[in-house]
């Protein structure tokens, strides 16, 4: 099998960027779908969510930027520049790019469409990429930029069209692995909020309003069976035994025990404050101006910017870790320009308290979610490695897929 080392333009025969009318476009301005640079994925391909629209009359009157099935579609200027998506599965629908894309069409007897966007999709060429940006104000790719992208490239289609495959099995992994946490994010939402204020009765069902009795509380409608009760009385707080870490220490640190902040770890070092299994509520200086609540265990210090809870015995650490994390802290953030979760706060904070018993089978549930959610999300992290060395080795000929072809395709 023989491979070339060419630049792009060499094997292209269409790139081109596309318009919209003045004035802009929206979701609802028009029939034809029109992509722009938000439409495509850092980590390749292209989203069609709230994809906005032209009018059909000017998308009839437009003389480029009409999308084809499998055009590779690249992001051409601002802060996204040099993202690269690939057009799938239009059939036949009408579709067209703005002036922020360009679509690239490669000559059909030198490259396969699918083989064009991994090679620009592949590390080396998105730092030749980077390499071609240009402009201050805004930056950009020239209509020339594929000139200075070099790669080697296997003279055989059918060897091309079999590397593509192999890639696309494994995309289609990812895809579906994506899928699924999705799903399984969306079920424990709609778990959390059942099973954290209806709970479980002694059958082992949800509770329901229409078939459980219920009381009002302080947290509003609770089940009968359950008490509410204040988090101080709930936990042993543990502030004041939190050592704060400069950063110039931090710079020094190349430890083994975990360093917590208000948004999780932060640094590792080698001796530690606490070695138990707690709760943290972050403190201040998070997204959103809302703390998290996470759970840890083992030998860890924890900084000033997170709230150190010890759950006493009558709160399972699951089902108190879960309501944390769930609640809307809002009410009880103060300060203006440096917002803060305040301790006296914390403590005042209403908790609902049902049986012991039930809340280990919440926290047991919801437990068994989150190790699902972590074991998809371990194996998101090893097929995105997978394609990542796949394409090292495919793109390049380290490693050969001679084997997995026909002797036809063999000899082509």
């Amino acid at each position: 099998m023989n491979w070339t080392q060419a630049d792009l333009a060499s094997l292209v025969s269409m790139l081109e960027s596309g318009s919209r009318p003045e004035g802009g476009v929206s979701t609802e301005s028009g029939e034809i779908p029109s992509l722009g640079g938000e439409n495509i994925l850092r980590s390749g391909g292209v989203i069609l969510d709230r994809v906005k629209r032209v009018p059909l009359k000017f998308y009839e009157d437009m003389t480029k930027g009409h999308l084809n099935d499998q055009d590779v579609l690249i992001n051409k200027d601002g802060a996204q520049t040099g993202k690269v998506g690939l057009c799938r599965s239009l059939n036949g629908s009408p579709l067209c790019i703005n002036e922020h894309l360009f679509l690239i069409r490669g000559n059909i007897k030198k490259i396969t469409q699918h083989y064009l966007y991994y090679t620009l999709l592949s590390q080396p060429s998105q730092t030749q990429i980077d390499a071609q940006i240009s402009g201050s104000a805004q930056p950009g790719l020239k209509s020339d930029f594929l000139h200075g992208i070099f790669a080697k490239i296997p003279d055989s289609l059918s060897e091309q069209t079999k590397i593509t495959e192999v890639l696309m099995t494994v995309e289609q992994a990812i895809a579906q692995t994506k899928v699924l946490i999705a799903k399984q994010q969306h079920v424990k939402t709609g778990l959390l909020q059942n099973l954290l204020t209806c709970g479980i009765d002694k059958d082992g069902n949800l509770r329901s309003k229409d078939t459980h009795r219920f009381k009002k509380s302080p947290l509003g409608s609770i089940p009968i069976e359950w008490e509410t009760q204040r988090l101080e009385k709930a936990v042993k707080f543990l502030d004041g035994e939190r050592i704060p870490l400069k950063q110039a220490d931090r710079d020094q640190i190349q430890g083994h025990y975990p360093y917590y902040g208000a948004s999780g770890i932060i640094d590792y070092i080698n001796d530690f404050l606490f070695d138990d299994d707690l709760i943290l509520v972050g403190e201040d200086g998070l997204s959103r101006n809302l703390p998290l609540a996470f759970r840890v265990r083992g030998r860890i210090w924890v900084n000033n910017h997170a709230h150190v809870l010890k759950p006493k015995e009558n709160y399972d650490i699951n089902f108190l870790t879960e309501w944390l994390r769930l609640y809307d802290y809002t009410p009880l953030i103060s300060g203006s320009v440096q917002l803060k979760l305040n301790q006296h706060n914390l403590r005042a904070l209403e908790l609902p308290m049902p049986p012991k018993s039930e809340q280990v089978k919440i926290g047991m549930i919801l437990h068994i979610q989150d190790a699902w959610r972590r074991y998809q999300a371990d194996e998101l992290i090893k097929l995105q490695r997978i394609k990542a060395a796949l394409m090292q080795d495919l793109l390049t000929g380290m490693v050969s897929v001679a084997p997995l072809l026909t002797e036809t395709e063999s000899s082509e």
